[in-house]
């Protein structure tokens, strides 16, 4: 029987074992794996019968002794598993020591003792690179050595303005310890560009095995959080791809402090650390840096067409937003910057406003005038600006269809944009169209009265726009008047008159069905409620019915915002 695998440090005595405590021993058989049996059943592992040597040599795996008289002997291996929180060094200069005894199973006074004595207690260490492995020529560039808190890898981006973008970062975990091992990975964001959240969540960092070709070109499976099942071995390593996912543009707040989503032009620098499973004291660290390029992109939307008569005038509402990731300084440098395609041939003449309390409505007086050369405003990320552009016709009829353009500049005047606007003469049939909410709070069984002073119908009828209101909401109506009117010395005998039931609506005749008055009549149809589509009204009967000069015709019908 052979006695040694049990260690506890505070024995005391020559045969003291003095590896660290909760280390655990081993006696295996030859081959370094099998454990040795019990063949009386004692609880003390043994050799079994070791034979005699015949004719000067042992059978297997028995080897011959090298003194004499010729012995044949068994030969063990004795294991030590230390525990992974133990602490590095020699003991004192003394080193690590333990026993192994040997007993005859027939005489226990027949014994032999032999010291095994381990020097030194290394540190596992392991060491976290960039695209070379220790053993490939990594130097301090690439990570060598403990974390210097200088950037290693720089890898520069430029966002999409609806799309997420990504980039990989090329990690070799080298095992420079002397045993094999599994190491834990993890990130953490080390620095942002000044002024926005410290943890960009819009952000994500994912651990990938690469996919082959040892370049991260592609990917194996899903997201890990380790280097694997399988120990990286002693002076091994492992490749990892760090994918960083960066949002769109599109994403981002356009607040001054960018928000948790962050995407303004800087540098992201990325904290990158692995730490062996069960010794948490083994670990590296290095620094990597996502550089995000200025993104220019800046939109004027939607292009307009209108008509009107002559000596009248068209108001079109324009939206200028930033969908890049960067501050815009906007400006309009030159008389160009809005134009009339009809000028000098025709006296059209157009004015642009900023939406100055940003209520959607053009009030002459309160919105700011825009002056080639002056006006200029800075225009954050996803933020937008209402710009008005009010086209006056010129008195006498004849003009072809007036295309007015407004352009504007930015990133620093090297980019320009532009929205057109088409403006059409009619020959002197001017329209106008009113709204109001039912009386009675939201009312849909109301049909508001209107009369006319001079075209202009009584209130609360308006052309300006509904302010949002209790009375806004799913479930509430809204009521439409369009006046028309002869503006002509002369008759006008063909009208056609169509009007579309708003998005998000249905009609509703509990607040007044469709009614026209003057020479035209309702077509098509059934205009019942729920109805959906184009309500149209012509001239009744066609052709043969006219609108004199300063005549009057009128349709008014009512819709229901549809339920949620």
């Amino acid at each position: 029987p052979l006695n040694g695998s049990g260690c506890a440090p505070a024995n005391i005595g020559v045969n003291a074992c003095t590896f660290p405590a909760n280390t655990t021993i081993s006696i295996l058989s030859a081959n370094g794996m099998t454990s040795l049996l019990d063949s009386n059943g004692n609880g003390t592992p043994d050799t079994g019968t070791i034979p005699q040597p015949s004719a000067g040599t042992c059978p297997a795996p028995y080897i011959i002794s090298t003194s004499v008289p010729l012995r044949c002997g068994y030969p063990v291996v004795i294991t030590a598993s230390i525990p992974g929180g133990a602490t590095p060094g020699n003991n004192g200069g003394a080193g690590y020591r333990l026993v192994v005894q040997g007993t005859s199973f027939f005489n226990n006074t027949v014994l032999d003792t032999v010291p095994n004595v381990l020097t030194t207690i290394a540190a596992n260490t392991v060491d976290l690179t960039n695209n070379l492995s220790v053993a490939g020529g990594a130097t301090i560039a690439n990570g060598l050595g403990p974390d210097d808190l200088a950037v290693k890898t720089t890898n520069i981006v430029t966002p999409s303005t609806a799309a997420i973008s990504s980039t990989t970062f090329r990690l070799v975990v080298n095992n420079t310890g002397a045993t094999a091992a599994i190491f834990n990975l993890s990130s953490s964001w080390i620095s942002v560009p000044a002024g926005i959240n410290p943890t960009p969540t819009g952000w994500s960092v994912t651990f990938r095995d690469d996919g082959g070709g040892g370049a991260c070109a592609t990917t194996a499976g899903g997201a890990v959080t380790s280097t694997g099942p399988i120990p990286i071995p002693s002076m091994g390593s492992k490749l990892i791809c760090a994918e960083v996912v960066v949002p769109a543009t599109s994403t981002a707040s356009a607040a001054p402090n960018a928000g948790p989503t962050a995407v303004i032009p800087g540098n992201y620098v990325i904290g990158f650390n692995v730490v062996q499973q069960g010794a948490p004291a083994v670990t590296d660290s290095k620094r990597d840096q996502v550089t995000i390029l200025p993104l220019r992109n800046v939109a004027l939307t939607p292009n307009g067409a209108q008509s009107t008569v002559p000596g009248g005038s068209v108001t079109y509402n324009h939206s200028l937003t930033n969908n890049g990731n960067a501050t815009e300084a906007i400006t309009f440098p030159t008389a160009a910057f809005l134009t009339n395609s009809q000028v000098p041939a025709n006296a059209w003449t157009a004015t642009a406003y900023l939406d100055a309390n940003s209520n959607g409505t053009l009030e002459v007086g309160i919105d700011t005038v825009i002056t080639a050369g002056v006006t200029t405003f800075n225009l954050a990320p996803n933020a937008n600006q209402v710009i008005f552009v009010r086209v006056n016709a010129p008195a006498m009829a004849g003009s072809p269809p007036n295309v007015t353009t407004l352009t504007a500049t930015y990133n620093a005047g090297g980019s320009t944009v532009s929205a057109t606007d088409t403006t059409t003469l009619n020959d002197g049939l001017r329209l106008e169209k009113y709204q109001q909410l039912p009386a009675g709070t939201g009312s849909c069984v109301i049909t508001p009265a209107t009369t006319l002073t001079l075209g202009v119908p009584n209130a609360p009828w308006s052309n300006l726009a509904i302010a949002a209101s209790a009375n806004t909401i799913p479930g509430r109506c809204i009521a439409y008047l369009i006046v028309g009117t002869n503006t002509a010395a002369a008759n006008i005998t063909s009208i056609s008159v169509t009007d579309v039931v708003p998005a998000n609506t249905k009609l509703e005749t509990g607040c007044g069905a469709p009614t026209v008055t003057g020479p035209i009549a309702l077509s098509g149809g059934p205009y019942a409620t729920g109805f959906t589509g184009t309500i149209t009204a012509l001239s009744s009967p066609l052709a043969t019915t006219p609108l004199p000069p300063t005549g009057i015709f009128t349709v008014q019908f009512c819709v229901k915002i549809n339920d949620v």
